[in-house]
């Protein structure tokens, strides 16, 4: 089966233009092999080594082509740590949330069995429609993936009903055996909200998990200190910021939050899967950790740094961790 694309927004976006092309212009290869790397991360969330017991070098070289990572880097699916949700040859029910443009879903396309669906679920519509004209490439790999898009919030009724946006009919309780969420939960606002609301569409099953990956910055808001205002506690995002939780979450913060009384959920594993680093704009650095001090101690610090030439800035590179949680229900 092929891909349904449902468009529920009437909303007008006056940058949509541009917001689509920088969405595409900032698919380059740092976050291309981030995104192999989650790929690998999310096949073996059900393996005894993940997350691994330590972490020493960063992912790939950013002074090679792609980070020195082609194709051959993601896992084959007979590799003895791949979970078994993907061997078993069985359709699977899979939610992308936050799914962005689908650069990772293609990267996890081949794996899905014969059959599967697939619901990618995303707030913004222009990045929803480059994972649109990703669709020859995912049916490529998987022709017999069934594929729908959703522009939604999954903690904001009103913010749908403003927007005319209805409820994807698949996201029904209990029926999901996967449900990943990459590099996305330091942008919610609502943490507490979005998490319990995932945690009622996945299934009560060994194999069913909730696999979130996001970055986190502890070594470097460790060595270039500012003013001491990052924000990292999930019970306290910043309001005023697209940018909720400012450095991410660190490995203890989301087990601590995942077990609490309010989540809830019966296991939990978290840890560091790898350490990425990040070619980012300046102003992108300075949104992030809203701390102009700390940013200035790291510019003075002399980071590896290039001009982006399709958006006309200087970019630094960002050395972080990549965090994983896998939550069973």
């Amino acid at each position: 089966m092929g891909m349904e694309f449902t468009n529920t927004s009437t909303k007008p976006n006056a940058d949509h233009t541009y917001t689509k092309e920088v969405s595409r212009w900032s698919e380059n290869a740092s976050l291309r092999a981030m995104m192999k790397a989650n790929c690998n991360s999310i096949l073996t969330y059900a393996s005894p080594n993940q997350p691994p017991v330590s972490v020493d070098s960063f992912l790939g070289d950013y002074t090679k082509p792609e980070f020195g990572l082609d194709d051959s880097f993601l896992l084959k699916t007979d590799d003895l740590e791949v979970s078994p949700l993907f061997k078993s040859g069985k359709p699977i029910k899979v939610l992308d949330f936050a799914c962005g443009t689908g650069m990772l879903a293609e990267y996890l396309a081949p794996y899905f069995p014969a059959g599967s669906q697939f619901v990618g679920v995303d707030l913004s519509q222009s990045q929803l429609d480059i994972f649109d004209e990703r669709m020859k490439e995912i049916n490529s790999k998987n022709q017999n993936l069934d594929v729908k898009l959703y522009e939604y919030n999954i903690a904001d009724d009103e913010f749908n009903k403003e927007n005319n946006l209805k409820e994807p009919v698949e996201l029904i309780e209990g029926t999901f055996d996967l449900i990943y969420c990459s590099t996305a939960y330091h942008h919610f606002h609502d943490v507490e909200t979005i998490t319990k609301k995932l945690k009622t569409y996945l299934k009560k099953s060994d194999d069913a998990a909730l696999v979130i990956l996001d970055l986190y910055y502890g070594d470097f808001i460790s060595k270039f200190k500012g003013q001491n205002n990052l924000n990292t506690d999930p019970e306290k995002p910043d309001p005023n910021n697209s940018v909720a939780h400012h450095g991410g979450f660190s490995p203890e913060m989301f087990q601590h939050f995942l077990t609490s009384d309010k989540i809830a959920f019966s296991k939990v594993k978290t840890g560091i899967t790898f350490k990425p680093q990040q070619w980012i704009p300046e102003i992108g650095i300075r949104v992030f950790f809203n701390d102009n001090s700390l940013v200035d101690k790291f510019i003075a610090s002399a980071p590896p740094m290039r001009k982006n030439e399709a958006l006309n800035l200087q970019e630094y590179l960002v050395s972080g961790e990549m965090v994983i949680a896998v939550c069973w229900k």
